[in-house]
C-alpha cells in the first residue's frame, strides 16, 4: 500500500507538471567601489542595492513527455493494484489450504485413531493366543510390529496437525 501511495504521489508530480508556476525572488547587498584599502572598514562609503522580482514559467510544449510520464504513472498504479490484489488472493489460497490441510489432519488423526486400536486389539488377541500355545512368536512379533508402525503414523498425524495449526495462523497473519 505504501507503493501505492507513492505512485499516486508521482502521478500527481507530473500532472502538476504541467501547471503554470510562480516564482517571487528577492536579494538585498552592498558593494564598495574605492581603490584605497583603508575605506573597507568604512560603512558610509557603501552602495546599497536591492532586487526583488517575480518569475512566471507556463509550460508550453514537452515534446510529449509529461504526456507519457503520466500514462507510465498511470500504469504503475494500475500494476501496485494488481499486484495487491495478487497477494491478497495468495494469502486467501494460502488460509483456504491451510484449513484443508489441517482438516485433512484431523481426519486422518480419527482414522488413525481406530486403526491403533484395531491394532492394539490385535496385538492383544495374538499374545494370549500364544500363551494359550494356539499362536506362534512370529503372529505376536507381526502384531507388534502393526501397532508400532500405528502408534508411529499417529504421532506423525499429531505433528502434522501442529504444523497445519501453524500454517493457518501464518496465513491468517496471526504468527
Amino acid at each position: 500500500k505504501t507503493v501505492l501511495k507513492l505512485n499516486d504521489y508521482n502521478l500527481k508530480r507530473y500532472q502538476y507538471a504541467a501547471l503554470p508556476t510562480l516564482v517571487a525572488f528577492g536579494a538585498l547587498g552592498s558593494n564598495l567601489g574605492s581603490n584605497k584599502f583603508s575605506t573597507l572598514s568604512k560603512f558610509k562609503n557603501y552602495e546599497s542595492n536591492s532586487l526583488v522580482g517575480l518569475t512566471l514559467s507556463v509550460p508550453v510544449f514537452s515534446g510529449f513527455q509529461r504526456m507519457y510520464q503520466v500514462k507510465e504513472a498511470k500504469l504503475n498504479i494500475e500494476k501496485t493494484k494488481n499486484n495487491i490484489a495478487n497477494l491478497q488472493q495468495g494469502l486467501d489460497f494460502q488460509a483456504v489450504q491451510a484449513r484443508t490441510s489441517l482438516k485433512n489432519a484431523f481426519l486422518l488423526l480419527q482414522s488413525l485413531k481406530k486403526n491403533t486400536d484395531l491394532a492394539n486389539d490385535i496385538y492383544d488377541l495374538a499374545r494370549k493366543k500364544y500363551k494359550e500355545g494356539v499362536g506362534s512368536n512370529l503372529e505376536v512379533t507381526q502384531a507388534q510390529t502393526e501397532q508400532l508402525k500405528n502408534q508411529n503414523s499417529y504421532f506423525a498425524t499429531l505433528l502434522d496437525i501442529i504444523n497445519a495449526e501453524a500454517d493457518l495462523k501464518k496465513a491468517l497473519g496471526q504468527f
